[in-house]
């Protein structure tokens, strides 16, 4: 991939390392951070002892979210990730994503704590250097798609709103998915990502195999969210998507929102995604 200082500046981002490095030495007047209320499946707020649960979101601005941009669209598009992932990819979504799993009883989910903050600007210098980048470039890019974050043990990581953000997540996180991918292999499992949301379904059982799917996001310096980790064999909400043995609907939660304080675009909208997931259930018809 890239190996040069000139190459970066000519090919990819329009501006010269010096330029990027002035960036990098004042990066965090590059950011401005706000607070968003948790919001639960059926669109309340969460609550943890009595508090109500805030999401910490650290958008870049100016310079930077150029570069940013140019980063996202000129180099991480490119780099390829296993077909297991389905959010933040393009041509996918989360109907794509709940359909691979209609057909199979047994279904095992869970999602990883604090995605975006354990992911650290090491994780993503090495992903850049496993790519083949050079040392110098995978070090600026690491540099420019990361700040300081909210957990002690991360000094830098990739911050929620920031473009790149996602795409890095992904790369990331796509040598776990391998690790996945192998340990069930030959066994009739399906496993999707939508970040940091993950799904295993089968038409059999497979509960021993789950310690070693835990083990596996653990050794990689993540953390799995028990609270949101959950087996079953009848229906489950995937990605917000109703799924059954057979069927897919939208969810209980997503039909109770229906009330006369919805503008007409969203009227609109609900029942057009309704008759998508509906779609769904058509081997053959179904488009994005």
């Amino acid at each position: 991939m890239i190996k040069s200082k000139r190459d970066l500046q000519f090919n990819y981002l329009g501006y010269s390392f010096e330029e990027l490095k002035d960036v990098v030495n004042s990066i965090e007047k590059y950011y401005y951070s706000f607070s968003k209320t948790k919001i639960d499946s059926s669109g309340a707020p969460k609550v943890k002892n009595g508090v109500i649960q805030k999401r910490i979101l650290k958008p870049s601005k100016g310079k930077l979210r150029d570069i940013q941009n140019k980063i996202k669209d000129t180099i991480l598009v490119k780099l390829p990730l296993p077909s297991c992932v389905k959010g933040g990819v393009k041509g996918q979504d989360t109907i794509s994503n709940a359909r691979v799993h209609k057909g199979n009883k047994y279904r095992f989910q869970t999602d990883l704590s604090k995605f975006f903050p354990s992911v650290s600007e090491d994780m993503v210098f090495q992903m850049f250097m496993d790519h083949g980048f050079s040392r110098v470039i995978a070090r600026i890019l690491s540099q420019l798609t990361t700040v300081d974050g909210e957990l002690i043990f991360r000094k830098k990581s990739l911050p929620q709103g920031a473009p790149t953000s996602t795409h890095l997540a992904n790369l990331v996180f796509a040598k776990v998915d391998f690790e996945i991918l192998k340990l069930i292999e030959g066994k009739n499992i399906v496993y999707t990502r939508w970040v940091d949301d993950l799904t295993f379904s089968s038409k059999n059982p497979f509960e021993s195999i789950k310690p070693d799917l835990i083990k596996i996001i653990s050794a990689n310096g993540l953390k799995i969210n028990r609270k949101k980790t959950s087996q079953r064999t009848k229906r489950s909400v995937i990605t917000g998507i109703d799924t059954g043995n057979n069927t897919l609907r939208v969810s209980k939660e997503f039909r109770d929102k229906e009330n006369p304080k919805l503008s007409t675009n969203q009227i609109t909208g609900r029942k057009h995604y309704a008759d998508r997931v509906k779609k769904a259930n058509q081997p053959s018809s179904y488009k994005q």
